[in-house]
């Protein structure tokens, strides 16, 4: 049972990794008496959850029919890689210089990431690396001073979460992606914030190289 504090929140996000993991797909359907149940809540932090998972763009709710999961399609994977590859940049040239600590605290996680590959279990290792390179571009643009660009940047990311699932089930790029993150902190480090905004817009785009769009509906 989940805990009464931030209960919607906790939901929303329950839900949605969920829906991130294919556990709830729009084959599925969305019963909101099942998932209260499940989740031991109450219907009304439940629809308010489903609603802010409506606005992200994960359901949609039909009149009469309640909410169900939006359906995965490569137009939007398409769109989403360029536009969240530009808004980090920005993002990232908005942020003051990398102090010596913020960069150890980058490297320590990307070493977290790169342990990923060492983990059995399929489901574990795929939402692991997930969670751990979301972390990773988070504690490096959270010092921005672009405001905008942040909150944009995480409603985008919010919808990429259920392509990046499909990316690191599909692709075995831990290692490029550990020595992407590498070259970004050197060139930070070394106050190169234009060379580091332009290795993270390229990082991006070598998910449409990957062409894991062919593997999304």
């Amino acid at each position: 049972m989940l805990k009464r504090e931030s209960l919607r929140d906790q939901i929303r996000e329950e839900i949605r990794t969920r829906i991130i993991n294919g556990e709830l797909t729009e084959s599925t359907g969305i019963s909101e008496i099942e998932l209260a149940k499940q989740l031991g809540v109450s219907r009304t932090p439940l629809r308010e959850a489903l609603i802010t998972l409506e606005q992200e763009g994960f359901l949609e709710a039909s009149p009469g029919k309640g909410f169900s999961v939006l359906p995965m399609n490569k137009s939007e994977y398409l769109n989403l890689v360029p536009i969240i590859g530009a808004l980090e940049k920005l993002t990232l040239l908005a942020c003051p210089k990398l102090s010596k600590e913020e960069a150890a605290e980058l490297r320590d996680i990307n070493a977290e990431l790169l342990a990923t590959d060492q983990l059995r279990d399929h489901k574990e290792r795929i939402t692991t690396r997930l969670r751990t390179d979301l972390l990773w571009h988070e504690v490096l643009l959270e010092r921005s001073t672009n405001d905008k660009a942040l909150q944009l940047l995480r409603q985008l990311k919010a919808q990429w979460r259920r392509y990046e699932y499909i990316f690191w089930e599909y692709t075995d790029t831990t290692e490029r992606s550990v020595r992407e993150h590498e070259e970004i902190v050197k060139a930070l480090l070394a106050g190169k914030s234009e060379k580091a905004g332009e290795l993270i817009d390229k990082q991006w785009r070598l998910c449409l190289v990957d062409r894991i769009g062919e593997r999304v509906p």
